[in-house]
């Protein structure tokens, strides 16, 4: 008995959780840490139901079936908190809802805003290679390729959501953004600048203030040289970008 009350009492905690998760407005990183770290924290405590069911199992041959039942729902319910809360912390996410105009090169857009005006956006966190620099000598092959293949990713689509860091601007006046190519936060790929990394087409960059996803953009780019995806895949790429 002792066993489900402290299984009963996880589930408690797990709902009260959730309950601060959804309360949670996401709008900056610090924020956007609180709620995962809820999220982190009812994973914990479902862990602790599980593990407690397993010791019930194990150790009283006279578990009864009633209590097993009652045991498993309780676990059961846990997944489903677990996912709510995931599901919660991802729709908090705040959009700024544009057209995309075209693409200007591999890391660069220009898009339509809902008030008429046309704004270049300069993807946060990547830097691809140069293809249209005012210096032409900058100028490659593979800012080429980077171009290529982030119009090739965009062609069929109309509506971009961008999401702002801590700056919005940089001092060419561009807007400064993660730009999702739907609004599902929850798989990472649905993010230009996370896709063009995932791909191979560029490298992770961090121009402070705005880090939220430096740690994810690395692992990405990692990823991506490891395995010769995309442009890792020439020497020549390597040697440009030192890595």
């Amino acid at each position: 008995m002792k066993h489900l009350i402290k299984m009963g009492l996880s589930l408690c905690v797990i709902s009260s959780l959730l309950s601060s998760c959804q309360q949670t407005v996401i709008s900056d990183t610090e924020i956007s840490g609180t709620a995962s770290s809820i999220v982190e924290q009812i994973s914990d405590a479902g862990s602790a139901a599980q593990t407690i069911l397993e010791d019930l199992q194990n150790e009283l041959p006279e578990f009864t079936d009633s209590a097993a039942e009652l045991a498993t729902e309780i676990v059961q319910n846990t997944s489903k908190l677990i996912e709510e809360a995931k599901n919660s912390t991802a729709t908090q996410t705040e959009f700024e809802e544009v057209s995309l105009v075209y693409v200007v090169d591999g890391d660069t857009l220009v898009v339509l805003g809902d008030d008429g005006l046309e704004y270049k956006v300069r993807l946060i966190g990547i830097d691809t290679p140069e293809s249209v620099h005012s210096d032409v000598e900058k100028n490659n092959v593979f800012g080429e390729d980077a171009s290529r293949h982030t119009k090739e990713m965009l062609e069929n689509v109309q509506t971009l959501y961008l999401e702002y860091d801590k700056q919005v601007t940089d001092v060419y006046n561009r807007t400064l953004a993660y730009v999702w190519m739907t609004p599902d936060t929850t798989d990472v790929s649905n993010m230009l600048n996370a896709k063009i990394l995932m791909d191979g087409y560029a490298i992770d960059k961090v121009y402070e203030p705005n880090h939220k996803y430096a740690d994810v953009f690395a692992n990405l780019c990692l990823e991506a040289n490891e395995n010769h995806t995309g442009l890792w895949q020439a020497e020549g790429y390597h040697a440009l970008t030192g890595r």
